[in-house]
């Protein structure tokens, strides 16, 4: 072959090319990257390379890279095979991956590993920003959440070589969310020099997915946060301070329970409450009194205002009470777990204060001692009783006198005191002292006959009765009559009425002063009243004339029947007045009534029949028959005229004007007369109204009554009597009036 040839015989294939750039999986923005890779053969080298890039042949002499041609956004695929000088073909590589990333990584979700729920102060919560491609992180970005009054951020924790960023917020004091999430969509902030890029180097998009939009944070989780205490946890019953008893200590504590007002709310029955005991601050447990520490107890919430408040009552078994101060603490616990608690004191006592001491009087004011613990006493007036309460231990007599009066009367009566404390307890009475209510002279209210009543007109033949307001002592009773007269005297079982029986001899028509001396004593031997006199007149005896014109026949024109013939309507009153001991009634020589009159006198009603008819009244007295007769025309037509309801008086009460409107309604148009009687049985104000004129019509009628303001002849007040009759003397109605002034 000669001296000047070398033969190299190779059958030894190159080796794998081991690739180098870019790295398996990574990303660039180079949209013609250059591939490089290495290779060695140890015969006769490397002579050429075969790249195949996306399945695309490429062959290229010995040279260890290529770049690319203008390649697409997205994943590609290359591998590289050697070619040695003997024409030899190696192994290919393993085949690698590498990105093209034309664009920027962006935000595609917010959420947070965190459960849904109510979270407070010291709570971390994690949030996780999700990117749509792995991004690298340098220094601390941060996000701002919206957490109330001062905003609050949530900084880088991990996650730089991943999809994913993890940042943290710590609940502080004050924060509050119904929902947490971010500000804005610009809340995600690169802090002063960081950055977050993808891998190929670009800037990522940090723009956040709208708050409440799809894929941001509170969208996403339900995160309340809440860091405020309830605002009301309070012990309403019992009440803070008050005082209790066996009688008024409540069987069931109450309270009420408020969250902030934009609070979390207050789950359901998560009030509790204790009972302490200040005795020893032993706690009540619902069975015994353990501990001294705190023992929390069960409520039931009653009402609910939404879930911010409620009112709640307790569940529980309570104590059997002893008098001491107790301490009720009420616990409100909201959702995320602020507390707020709140302890008010009460007092149980039920045992009573002492009773006081005997009261006495000085002058117009009655006193007793004071008795330890009482806060106010009662003061009984025993004889029906009149009660009233005082906070200090005395009282005045003219300050209850008028009021007191009115319930129990005038007179000497008895008092006792009783003390009550703040509980209610109330004392055993004091023992009674006597008291005079009323006038304190003995004073005159009636001087009468058998005929009647006032200061004159007393019979010689008949009891005299006087009555008094104040009860007088029997043994201190002493009865003079001047000009002087035998006489005897005996004194009511109530000591208020005293009558001369038999009747003295009094001579007729004479003046008598009558001086009747008693003494009403208190138990302090104070004389409480004294002498009274009475003046009347004796009037001579009756004749029996005299009896007969008392004998009254009603239901006549202008008042009464006064002579045969009048006309009366079917229904006729007769009146026989007391003094007559019996009575009886004939009509047309049939007895219609009769019987005995009683000490009121007795009032007898006819219905007549239509026509004529004969009346024959007759009254005994004194052993003797007093007769009257009349003969009346019963008037059918008068008969058919009834009153329609009752009289009214619009304004009964008559101020110093003296008026007053009288309304009646007839079925009718006839005459009428209307009267009012004083209280000495005679018409004081009549009026008479013609058939068809105004007010004597038929249907609703008025008239007014008017007297004169100075019209002396009205006392000062008084109730009175009126009636409507009709043009027969037939009674239609009666009314009363009060005259005031």
């Amino acid at each position: 072959m000669g001296a000047n040839k070398a033969l190299v015989i190779d059958t030894t294939n190159p080796g794998t090319p081991s690739l180098s750039s870019p790295a398996n999986g990574a990303s660039t923005s180079d949209t013609t990257p250059t591939l490089t890779w290495s290779a060695t053969d140890n015969l006769s080298g490397i002579a050429s390379y075969e790249i195949t890039l996306d399945g695309i042949l490429v062959t290229q002499d010995a040279t260890v890279s290529y770049t690319a041609g203008e390649l697409s956004a997205g994943t590609h695929m290359w591998e590289v095979r050697a070619k040695d000088g003997a024409g030899n073909w190696g192994a290919k590589s393993t085949a690698r991956s590498f990105v093209v990333n034309i664009g920027s990584p962006s935000v595609s979700n917010v959420t947070s590993s965190k459960n849904d729920g109510y979270y407070t102060t010291g709570e971390v919560i994690p949030i996780n920003i999700v990117f749509t491609e792995t991004v690298e992180v340098t220094g601390q970005p941060r996000l701002v959440l919206e957490t109330g009054t001062t905003d609050r951020y949530a900084t880088y924790e991990s996650g730089s070589g991943t999809t994913t960023l993890t940042f943290v917020y710590t609940v502080e004091a004050g924060d509050w969310s119904s929902d947490l999430g971010y500000v804005s969509s610009t809340s995600l902030g690169l802090n002063s020099g960081g950055t977050i890029k993808g891998t190929s180097g670009n800037d990522a998009s940090v723009v956040l997915p709208a708050p409440g939009g799809s894929g941001s944070l509170d969208y996403n989780k339900a995160i309340v946060i809440d860091t405020g205490a309830p605002r009301t946890a309070e012990v309403t019953t019992p009440s803070p301070e008050a005082y209790y008893n066996a009688t008024s200590m409540p069987l069931i504590f109450k309270g009420r329970s408020a969250d902030d007002l934009y609070g979390a709310g207050l789950a359901a029955n998560t009030t509790i409450f204790s009972l302490r005991r200040g005795s020893d601050s032993h706690y009540w447990n619902g069975t015994n009194w353990d501990a001294t520490t705190a023992r929390w107890l069960a409520t039931t919430h009653l009402v609910t205002t939404g879930s911010n408040e409620v009112t709640w009552e307790s569940n529980v078994t309570m104590p059997t009470w002893v008098d001491g101060t107790y301490y009720a603490r009420a616990k409100a616990v909201d959702k995320a777990g602020n507390i707020l608690d709140q302890e008010i004191g009460f007092y149980y006592d039920n045992t009573p204060p002492d009773a006081p001491g005997l009261p006495s009087r000085d002058g117009d004011t009655v006193s007793w001692p004071a008795v330890p613990g009482a806060v106010r006493y009662k003061v009984t007036i025993q004889s029906d009783p009149y009660v009233f309460y005082v906070v200090g231990t005395s009282f005045s007599v003219a300050a209850i006198q008028d009021a007191a009066v009115a319930v129990v009367g005038p007179g000497v009566h008895e008092v006792s005191v009783q003390a009550e404390d703040s509980a209610g307890n109330r004392s055993p009475a004091s023992a009674v002292m006597s008291i005079l209510l009323g006038p304190e002279d003995t004073e005159v209210v009636t001087v009468r006959s058998e005929f009647g009543e006032g200061f004159g007109g007393v019979s010689v033949t008949h009891p005299v009765v006087i009555r008094w307001q104040s009860k007088i002592k029997p043994e201190t009773l002493r009865v003079a009559i001047s000009p002087s007269v035998a006489h005897a005297y005996e004194l009511s079982d109530n000591r208020k009425a005293l009558t001369l029986r038999p009747a003295p001899a009094f001579a007729y028509d004479t003046t008598y002063t009558l001086t009747i001396t008693g003494f009403a004593l208190d138990n302090e031997g104070v004389t409480v009243s004294a002498n009274t006199t009475y003046i009347f007149k004796t009037t001579k005896e009756k004749t029996d004339a005299e009896y007969k014109n008392e004998l009254v026949v009603e239901g006549a024109q202008d008042g009464g029947v006064k002579k045969t013939g009048d006309y009366v309507d079917n229904l006729v009153k007769l009146k026989i007045p007391a003094g007559f001991d019996k009575y009886r009634i004939v009509v047309d020589g049939e007895v219609v009534a009769e019987g005995t009159v009683g000490a009121g006198g007795e009032e007898v009603s006819l219905n007549l029949d239509a026509g004529k008819r004969n009346i024959e009244i007759f009254g005994e007295v004194e052993g003797k028959t007093i007769k009257k007769e009349l003969e009346v025309n019963v008037s059918s037509d008068t008969a058919e005229l009834q009153m329609i309801g009752n009289v009214l008086v619009a304004t009964p009460v008559i101020t110093s004007v003296q008026s007053a409107t009288i309304a009646y309604t007839l079925n009718k148009a006839t005459s009428i007369m209307i009267y009012v009687v004083g209280s000495t049985g005679q018409p004081i104000w009549t009026k008479k109204i013609a058939e068809g004129e105004n007010g004597g019509g038929a249907g609703y009628n008025t008239v007014t009554f008017a007297a004169q303001a100075d019209d002396n002849t009205l006392p000062a007040n008084g109730i009175y009597v009126g009636q409507v009759v009709d043009g027969k003397g037939n009674m239609l109605n009666r009314f009363h009036m009060v005259i005031y002034r």
